[in-house]
């Protein structure tokens, strides 16, 4: 949050307040221009976006967007309260930045290689499984089909995802972790 604030206050001191005032209608212009399909929602490789593609209204699709962009920061503030290397955490909060938004487009997976490369400095000297690498490689070979009508964008981020997925469950599941949100009470757990 500091470094966001800096940078703000840098952009004001430079720039002055204008761009941030004139940044506030655009931001409800373009949710409105997304909101009424002026868009190719193959573009938009997000959950929100298939759904929409899939003739899901504004509203429904809003909803199970936001109750998905709530279990993911849920998911990662359970990763990063658990004992998973610093490469997983950052691969984890990468994967659910792209999930969790609404509103990302087929030029916004290149975050993708951001994901990967975390994945591949937690997997370290052992490498990463070869099922984790064919859903990493599926994923890539998605992308160069953007503007399908098959949402790809977004099975490809979500192969990603299952990837975090599977490498994370060992340090957030029950059995491999106390809890992340209370101290283990001796003799417990």
């Amino acid at each position: 949050a500091a470094t966001a604030i800096g940078l703000a206050t840098v952009s004001v001191l430079c720039f002055g307040i204008e761009p941030w005032l004139a940044l506030l209608p655009q931001m409800a212009r373009v949710g409105q221009v997304v909101r009424d399909g002026q868009i190719s929602f193959e573009m938009l490789v997000t959950i929100y976006g298939a759904l929409r593609l899939a003739g899901v209204g504004d509203s429904a699709a809003t909803i199970v967007q936001a109750a998905v962009t709530l279990a993911l920061a849920v998911g990662i503030f359970r990763l990063w309260r658990s004992s998973a290397r610093d490469g997983l955490k950052a691969a984890g909060l990468a994967s659910a930045s792209l999930l969790a938004t609404p509103y990302m487009f087929t030029y916004d997976l290149t975050m993708l290689a951001v994901v990967a490369a975390f994945l591949y400095r937690d997997a370290g000297e052992k490498g990463l499984a070869p099922a984790e690498i064919a859903a990493l490689g599926l994923g890539a070979v998605l992308l160069f089909f953007f503007g399908s009508p098959l949402a790809l964008g977004l099975v490809a981020n979500l192969l990603t995802a299952a990837v975090v997925a599977r490498r994370a469950w060992p340090h957030v599941s029950h059995r491999g972790r106390h809890s992340a949100l209370l101290p283990a009470a001796p003799g417990i757990l």
